[in-house]
């Protein structure tokens, strides 16, 4: 998704490439630029190159160049081999860029920046992407409505593959539990279709958690009875005691339908956050 944006400007990107490895081939160009770094009173950092199979390096370093888009301006009037600074309309084009890529490196930080699972934070980062990608749909700028349309596209085919798996994670944190779906697929869906998706989610979790409860339940134990099989057959035992109104009267006030613990669980208040 990422790459497809960054396609939009690779041009301006190898520019950017070429302006810091030019910098970093020669240690009187490193000292010169180091120099102007400090008569602009930037703060000094070390320039990198990216490893263009990985979009995230490219973000790290088109975020430090644009702290250092004055310095290459002075580079060019002080060094006559340097000729290709990016211009000031390709530094708004990066700037704007990097706004967005901050999203997507947020959240592939959060997935893949910790040595602990992280599923259950994985659907917050997807919806703090989705009303990103919605509001700049509608840029003023046809460049990043145009760049925005093609990640969106992706965006939107990828997380119907993949919803169910961030949803439950999410669930299943106690500090969210349903509560996080009642306020991010509202956002993710239009309003006729986000309880639908809702009430899919949980009865996923509920057909997960009944295949659980078999596997775990106590091999000396009776089959948990679903309370409808009860009353069919007490409704066919009546024809010989009663009528089938007053046996099935009797079964609805007897038999009781033990919660489960992903009941109780849901029915909980969340866990506050630590």
């Amino acid at each position: 998704m990422v790459q497809d944006g960054l396609s939009q400007i690779k041009p301006i990107i190898q520019d950017v490439h070429d302006c810091i490895l030019y910098v970093k081939q020669s240690e009187t160009r490193a000292i010169m630029f180091s120099e102007i770094v400090q008569m602009l009173q930037l703060p000094k950092r070390k320039l990198i190159l990216d490893c263009k199979t990985r979009w995230n390096s490219t973000y790290q370093m088109l975020t430090l160049a644009i702290q250092y888009r004055d310095v290459f301006p002075m580079l060019v009037q002080l060094d006559n081999n340097f000729t290709f600074a990016p211009l000031d309309e390709d530094w708004e084009k990066l700037k704007k860029v990097c706004e967005i890529l901050e999203a997507f490196n947020s959240a592939t930080n959060v997935i893949l920046g910790s040595e602990y699972p992280t599923s259950n934070l994985f659907l917050q980062e997807i919806v703090d992407i989705k009303e990103l990608l919605d509001d700049k749909c509608s840029d003023d700028d046809d460049f990043i409505r145009l760049m925005v349309g093609k990640m969106k596209e992706k965006f939107d085919k990828y997380w119907g593959e993949c919803n169910f798996v961030m949803a439950i994670a999410a669930v299943l944190d106690p500090r969210m539990k349903m509560r996080m779906l009642q306020l991010a697929y509202p956002q993710m869906y239009p309003a006729e279709e986000a309880q639908g998706k809702i009430d899919e989610v949980q009865a996923t979790l509920y057909e997960i958690y009944e295949q659980y409860a078999v596997k775990t339940q106590p091999a000396n134990s009776e089959p948990p009875v679903e309370i409808s099989k009860v009353q069919r057959d007490n409704v066919q035992r009546s024809k010989r005691t009663s009528s089938w109104f007053f046996q099935f009267f009797r079964t609805t006030e007897t038999v009781q339908h033990e919660k489960s613990e992903l009941d109780r669980y849901l029915e909980e208040n969340v866990m506050g956050r630590g």
